[in-house]
C-alpha cells in the first residue's frame, strides 16, 4: 500500500509510550549553600537597583525568596537555592548579562516572574536554568521579554504570559 498522506500511515502508529521524570533535586555535591553576602545587596548597576548583584562570583547562595531584581555579572556563574516563594512585577527583572550563568533551585511552591522577565543578554537557553523542587506546583513567566532557558520542573504547572517568545525547552505537568 502506499501512503497518500497527509495523517498518520496505517500501521506506523501507537499509543503506549510511558516515561516518568523523577522529581528534581539539588545537585550532587552541592553542600554547602550560604547567604550572599550584605555587600552583594542593593546594588545600583546601570540605573536599576538590584536586590542581588552577583558579580564574578561562582558559588551556591540560598534565599528565602525575592520580590525585587537580580543581576548576574559576566563571568557570573551563580546557582540559587529558593526556599521560598518568588514574585516579581512592575519593572523589575532578572538581568543575565553576556558570559553570565544562572541556575535556580526553586523549594518553594509559586515562582511568579512578570515585569521585565528573564533578561537573557546572551540570548542563549544554555544561560538560565530552573529546576522546579517537588514542592514546586506554580510557574508563571510573563514579562515583556523573550525567555531563553530551560525549565525542569515535573510537577508544576507553567503559565505563559507577556509579549515574549519561548526559546529553550521545558519538562512541567501542564504548559498553557
Amino acid at each position: 500500500m502506499t501512503w497518500k498522506g497527509p495523517g498518520i500511515q496505517d500501521g506506523h502508529y501507537a499509543d503506549d509510550f510511558n516515561i516518568d521524570f523523577p522529581p528534581a533535586g539539588l545537585p550532587d555535591g552541592a553542600t554547602s549553600w550560604t547567604q550572599p553576602p550584605v555587600s552583594m545587596q542593593n546594588q545600583t548597576i546601570g540605573g536599576t537597583n538590584y536586590a542581588w548583584a552577583f558579580q564574578n562570583a561562582y558559588n551556591n547562595y540560598i534565599l528565602n525568596g525575592f520580590t525585587k531584581a537580580i543581576y548576574v555579572g559576566t563571568n557570573a556563574t551563580v546557582n540559587l537555592y529558593v526556599t521560598g516563594n518568588v514574585k516579581i512585577s512592575g519593572k523589575e527583572r532578572i538581568l543575565i548579562q553576556p558570559g553570565g550563568k544562572l541556575t535556580i533551585y526553586m523549594a518553594g511552591s509559586s515562582f511568579d516572574l512578570g515585569g521585565g522577565g528573564i533578561v537573557n543578554m546572551n540570548n542563549s537557553p544554555l544561560n538560565f536554568s530552573y529546576f522546579g523542587l517537588p514542592r514546586n506546583t506554580e510557574i508563571k513567566m510573563g514579562g515583556s521579554s523573550s525567555f531563553y532557558g530551560s525549565i525542569y520542573a515535573p510537577q508544576a504547572d507553567l503559565t505563559m504570559g507577556g509579549g515574549g517568545d519561548f526559546f529553550g525547552a521545558c519538562v512541567v505537568e501542564t504548559a498553557v
